[in-house]
């Protein structure tokens, strides 16, 4: 990222680097890097499996040639799966697809009718996919085979098998009326990287090299790098400086920070608003990432008889999301954007967590509440959002005064 610097009546250029990968790639990436080049708590995150919040298991190093996710606890697991393809149409639904069920825990998309140019047998070698996301790898019930102990042809024949079985019911088959057509061929997920068992010699999963990062309890405090900041939430008055090692730098109001000069982290597994592991994460990291460079650059080059943001009374220009190169990355914070109808629901929840006891759901039994709002047009959201909230109003009221 270059942004241009005017001195002494000419434009330099100020170049930036991000490293926006995944967590697994960036922990490789800095490894021979010194410590003030490093995000906080990125070393050790993806090579060390953390301690089990609700068990005496220690945080333990991984263990070559186990897959992720071999312990429920761990912060990544396993969600990958295959692609098979298919010579003519096959359309099992608009959109996704799970198979609850499945003992591998499949999920499925048809991706073709939403391409721009759908593919051809002719020009593409297939006419239709079915992308095929497999949930569970260390399947631990009795007679039935993990996906961690198949060979590629073994796992594509035994998740084809299950989703056969889940779809061609004796009622009359598929949504498409009838039994589903084979597939002609197949691809497994190129970052699952097989290998020798070491001593039957057979092929079988070894490595995931983009495992998904998974939110767990107690684990938020561990991820790598500072609380996120938003740009349009005022800056509490007196808040306490930070004393950075050489080489490290932050804005005042926090933020992601800038190292060396130049280079600054994004990533799913760095602090967002969102919490969660998902392409809307991965957008709003790399808008703290750019507001991170903006004030670096606030800081360090604009001219000293311009105002800075940070500087202005009340921060009032922080407040308005405007700098004097341009406008901050808006970002945008689930949690204040929540109907005030579920504000009991939030403070329920965390007094319940407080004293250890189970979930609101589980504790008033909504689940027969709630199956209407699974169920209506989505002209009657509203209307069912209404209806259940008005149901667990009273019950919820009364237990926030309880508990």
């Amino acid at each position: 990222m270059w942004i241009p610097v005017r001195h002494n009546g000419k434009y330099d250029l100020v170049d930036y680097y991000i490293v926006a990968t995944d967590a697994v790639t960036a922990e490789r990436l800095t490894e021979g890097l010194p410590e003030i080049g490093v995000v906080h708590g990125l070393r050790g995150f993806t090579t060390r499996i953390p301690p089990n919040p609700r068990g005496p298991e220690k945080e333990q190093p991984r263990t070559p040639g186990v897959l992720p996710g071999h312990v429920p606890w761990d912060r990544f697991q396993t969600l990958t799966g295959i692609q098979f393809f298919f010579p003519f149409s096959v359309r099992l639904a608009e959109g996704c697809l799970g198979f609850a069920d499945t003992p591998w825990r499949l999920s499925a998309l048809n991706s073709q009718q939403y391409w721009a140019t759908p593919p051809t047998l002719a020009r593409d070698g297939f006419a239709a996919m079915l992308s095929v996301n497999i949930g569970h790898w260390h399947v631990r019930e009795p007679g039935v085979r993990r996906p961690s102990e198949c060979s590629r042809h073994e796992l594509a024949q035994e998740v084809w098998r299950q989703i056969k079985q889940a779809t061609e019911q004796p009622s009359g088959g598929p949504s498409h009326g009838g039994a589903l057509p084979e597939p002609a061929w197949y691809h497994v997920d190129r970052f699952i990287r097989f290998g020798p068992h070491p001593t039957t010699g057979k092929e079988r999963p070894v490595e995931n090299r983009a495992p998904r990062l998974i939110p767990i309890l107690g684990d938020w405090e561990r991820r790598p790098g500072p609380e996120p900041w938003d740009p349009l939430a005022p800056t509490p008055p007196g808040r306490p400086g930070t004393t950075l090692a050489a080489g490290l730098w932050q804005a005042p109001h926090g933020g992601y920070p800038v190292h060396w000069g130049r280079l600054v982290f994004a990533g799913t597994y760095l602090k967002t608003f969102s919490r969660t592991s998902s392409l809307e994460s991965a957008n709003e990291s790399a808008r703290h990432a750019v507001n991170a460079i903006l004030d670096h650059y606030l800081a360090h080059y604009l001219p000293l008889d311009q105002e800075r943001p940070h500087d202005a009374p009340g921060g009032q220009a922080v407040a308005s999301g405007m700098t004097p190169i341009g406008e901050y990355c808006r970002i945008w914070d689930p949690e204040k954007q929540e109907l005030p109808e579920l504000a009991p629901l939030r403070e329920l929840d965390a007094r319940l967590f407080a004293a250890g006891l189970p979930h609101v759901w589980d504790v008033l039994q909504l689940e027969p509440l709630a199956l209407p709002l699974l169920t209506t047009e989505p002209a009657d959201d509203a209307r069912a959002l209404r209806s259940f909230v008005e149901a667990v109003r009273g019950p919820l009221e009364a237990m926030v005064n309880i508990v």
